[in-house]
């Protein structure tokens, strides 16, 4: 089987296990793109079972010296290959995943940004949309991925129960309580800032939606305003939100439900714990002379 007719094949397996459209198209484009480079390479199109390590390993090599990618980006493709391949040997077109056989490239770990609740005012409030200024507040308050805020629709919302009722990857539904300092924010919201006809919380007057890349945008607008060095995305926000959780104490177990990660240790990477920190929790530690 043609590796393209492999590649479509397990791309309609994610959707059937409701992967979400943005996981899906990540996925298509990486593997239309390793497709691309093994068709070049061999003049020719290719068969899944014809995929040797040496081939992956040309690609990825391509991709460090010749699309110059970074190592974190070169492992997400390395991972949709390997993803694809795993389908075909569950599916038995291949006997083995030589894509296991690949080690990722060695990824330097460099400080996560995360903005203090000041901060997160600061820079709302240098965003010129009202809009944009809710959704800012909203996500940095809720915790929420940004699909997950911009799919959430008006009857989402549960304002009696302060709840919110989030679909978040794979289908998985997990309700996200409304903080007493969000409430009055989206009140305000809905009353006197949002006009739009739309069944979609986040929605401008002429689209109906909200895009991920208008509010990167404006983030990134009210960065330069603020004179600020850092870069801040959307998914800023999120981080933010658990490690200002986690900085007033907030158990683990809690933010990895808030966040709706599968594992703790999902939710560890997300945290952005200052070396000023870790000073503090080993001097914890106490070492005394015993008593006669």
């Amino acid at each position: 089987m043609l590796l393209d007719q492999v590649k479509e094949l397990f791309l309609k397996s994610l959707e059937q296990k409701n992967y979400s459209d943005e996981t899906i198209r990540g996925y298509d484009s990486n593997l239309k793109d390793f497709n691309a480079f093994l068709t070049q390479r061999y003049n020719t199109s290719v068969y899944i079972d014809e995929i040797t390590v040496e081939d992956i390993e040309a690609y990825l090599q391509h991709l460090a010296e010749i699309r110059k990618l970074q190592p974190k980006s070169r492992n997400r493709y390395l991972s949709s290959i390997s993803s694809m391949l795993t389908f075909a040997v569950k599916k038995e077109w291949i006997n083995k995943n030589p894509a296991m056989l690949v080690d990722n490239a060695k990824v330097i770990d460099k400080p996560k940004v995360s903005l203090t609740g000041a901060e997160i005012m600061e820079l709302a409030n240098a965003v010129d949309s009202p809009i944009i200024k809710t959704a800012i507040l909203f996500m940095s308050t809720s915790g929420l991925r940004v699909n997950e805020t911009l799919n959430l629709k008006i009857s989402d919302l549960d304002l009696t129960n302060n709840i919110i009722n989030v679909v978040g990857k794979g289908g998985k539904y997990r309700p996200v309580p409304i903080s007493q300092s969000l409430k009055p924010i989206l009140l305000d919201y809905l009353e006197e800032i949002r006009n739009a006809e739309s069944e979609y919380l986040f929605a401008t007057e002429k689209t109906g939606r909200l895009s991920a890349q208008y509010i990167n945008r404006e983030l990134q607008l009210a960065v330069k305003k603020l004179g600020w060095e850092k870069k801040v995305s959307n998914h800023t926000l999120r981080r933010s939100f658990a490690t200002n959780l986690y900085q007033k104490g907030v158990s683990l177990l809690a933010i990895q439900k808030l966040l709706g990660h599968e594992s703790l240790r999902t939710t560890s990477i997300y945290l952005n714990v200052q070396q000023s920190e870790l000073h503090e929790a080993v001097n914890v530690l106490k070492l005394e002379n015993k008593e006669d």
